[in-house]
């Protein structure tokens, strides 16, 4: 190995290992981005009151989380409409300001909503309509911080590593929200657990 390469290897404090580290921790945010996103579509069956013949659903019983089969696709929608908004203002702003404010930025809003839902979800559907809205914003920011970290960090032979592992989030996301999630009782705490992963994610 001559002196040249041998100095370009080392430079910085991490030597060219650091684009593994920023792998890693992209990987993790844009995985946190999607469990806060999807937490909602496994807690909503255990979120309503259990019903029967014998104790059939009515206005008069009707529990804060019982929502109709329509009000439950809206909040699915929500989430999709958002991240089509969302995606390509985020590209614009991914180029004015870069990766670091406009992508820390979508972690926080992603936090903010999803700590929010417990409430929302407990006093007004509106409120959680928008936090669902306010997810899929968020969400929108995951596809161009994909091809951020690919076209800044990876070498030409590991492109097809990179790619690979990042647009791999929704399966990471889905192995670390499922176990927990459905636990009949625990969605307020599922959210909580998966805001507070995102955050402390974000924060590094």
């Amino acid at each position: 190995m001559s002196k040249r390469s041998s100095r370009v290897d080392s430079i910085g404090c991490l030597t060219t290992k650091t684009r593994y580290i920023v792998l890693f921790l992209g990987s993790a945010c844009i995985s946190s981005i999607a469990s806060n996103m999807i937490v909602l579509n496994f807690t909503l069956i255990c979120m309503g009151t259990e019903y029967n013949e014998s104790y059939p659903v009515n206005d008069n019983n009707r529990g804060p989380y019982d929502y109709t089969q329509t009000e439950k696709s809206y909040l699915m929608w929500a989430v999709a409409i958002g991240t089509l908004l969302a995606a390509w203002p985020f590209h614009l702003l991914y180029e004015r300001f870069g990766a670091r404010i406009v992508f820390f930025s979508a972690g926080m809003i992603s936090t903010i909503s999803t700590a929010l839902i417990p409430v929302t979800a407990r006093y007004s559907w509106t409120a959680l309509l928008l936090s669902r809205l306010f997810q899929g914003i968020s969400f929108g920011a995951d596809f161009a911080a994909i091809g951020l970290i690919v076209v800044y960090w990876a070498s030409l032979k590991q492109h097809g590593f990179f790619i690979s592992l990042l647009s791999s989030f929704s399966q990471i996301s889905v192995m670390f929200t499922m176990p927990v999630a459905g636990q009949s009782g625990v969605f307020r705490c599922v959210n909580r657990l998966s805001d507070g992963h995102q955050f402390t994610t974000f924060m590094q």
